[in-house]
């Protein structure tokens, strides 16, 4: 099957494809990646990184404020120093070079974790390099997230903006265990789940249920980390 995808190695043919047909990026992936080609999509992640940062510092900072206002063990006195801080901080420059360094060591954690994976506890084989780029092509479903949710976060004044099933409830209630479960099946992770299936079914030649039975326990696993995450900090 893998033999009649026309690809070839260009990041346009790749980003286009990833969305209309891609097992045709992950194709592509296998024949031919080198970490020159890595670089395009990098930078475009940091540079969407920068962006949906700066965009929502005007939601993201009353967030904080209001966090910090909720912390009982501090003064008034403290709390409002404690704000000034927090407030200068996201409003300098460590922030995004944080964002710099942090995204290609992310993106290559990623990546190997899932060559693991599917090396060790799959049986198959591949490259890091290869993983690293499946990595960053599925990491492109952000650009669609950001368009999304970055109006929608700013009209609505909120960072809890969701596309999950939790729309089905009428209200933001992180204390309810159903609206955390809900919160987990978002659309935009079920769109990665599914093409890391389609990408392991291409780069190792796996069977969907095998590639399936590889990628969703771990959904689940960081699923439920979220849920236990969010009970704790809520209540």
């Amino acid at each position: 099957m893998n033999a009649e995808i026309k690809t070839n190695d260009s990041f346009v043919f790749r980003l286009v494809n990833l969305f209309v047909k891609p097992s045709a990026t992950f194709q592509s992936i296998k024949e031919k990646m080198t970490w020159k080609q890595t670089l395009i999509p990098i930078m475009i992640l940091i540079l969407l990184s920068v962006i949906s940062y700066k965009l929502t510092l005007p939601v993201t900072i009353p967030e904080a404020e209001k966090r910090i206002l909720k912390i009982e063990r501090l003064s008034d006195e403290q709390k409002t120093v404690q704000i000034q801080k927090t407030v200068e901080r996201m409003n300098g420059t460590i922030p995004y070079i944080g964002i710099v360094i942090s995204q290609p060591i992310v993106i290559l954690i990623i990546g190997a974790f899932f060559l693991i994976l599917g090396n060790i506890f799959g049986g198959g084989k591949t490259e890091l390099l290869k993983m690293v780029g499946v990595t960053l092509y599925i990491q492109m479903v952000d650009v669609i997230v950001s368009i999304i949710k970055i109006p929608l976060m700013l009209s609505q004044k909120t960072i809890d903006v969701q596309t999950s099933l939790a729309l089905a409830f009428p209200e933001v209630n992180h204390s309810n265990i159903f609206y955390n479960i809900a919160s987990q099946i978002d659309v935009f992770t079920v769109w990665k789940i599914i093409l890391w299936i389609l990408a392991f079914q291409i780069i190792y030649k796996y069977s969907s249920k095998k590639a399936s039975f590889l990628v969703i326990p771990i959904w689940v696993i960081l699923a439920i980390v979220g849920i236990i995450s969010a009970r704790m900090q809520f209540g």
